[in-house]
């Protein structure tokens, strides 16, 4: 006949297997936000040129108000947005401040929306611009190093 061992004693001593392993470990604290830009809005895209300025003279702003299609800004509102810029020498940094709040009766809403997108876009432009001349001018005065040695 063939005999059962007898179980042997409690391994645990009768503690539980949460107590055997012991308390669960603290949570780590969130790591700190990475330094963003501004949000812009819509697409997620990047913050603006520095100060909101695209450097433009008045004559860009009205050569630009003039090349914006039907559909973003109607003629007559492109006309009324052409004398404003025109009698208030508006440049850059100005035309920046007045396209947020440009007027109902100069600009529908819904178009004056579209003419805020197509502003920030040319001030992307321009800092997308700054940085690719930053980025140039780093790699010329780099010298001749193409990279770097790394010994093992």
């Amino acid at each position: 006949p063939s005999r059962r061992a007898e179980p042997a004693a409690d391994a645990w001593a009768g503690v539980s297997l949460g107590d055997a392993l012991g308390a669960a470990p603290a949570p780590k604290p969130p790591p700190p936000p990475e330094p963003r830009r501004k949000a812009g809005g819509a697409g997620g895209r990047g913050a603006v040129a520095v100060g909101g300025s695209s450097g433009k003279s008045t004559a860009e702003i009205v050569a630009w108000i003039r090349n914006l299609p039907e559909s973003h800004v109607p003629e007559k509102a492109r006309e009324d947005l052409v004398v404003v810029v025109e009698e208030s020498c508006l440049n850059g940094s100005t035309f920046t401040d007045y396209v947020q709040k440009v007027p109902p009766e100069i600009c529908a809403p819904k178009n004056a929306m579209k003419l805020k997108a197509a502003w920030k876009n040319v001030l992307a432009e321009v800092e997308c611009a700054a940085v690719a001349r930053q980025n140039f001018d780093n790699a010329a005065n780099a010298g001749a190093q193409k990279g770097a040695r790394v010994d093992c």
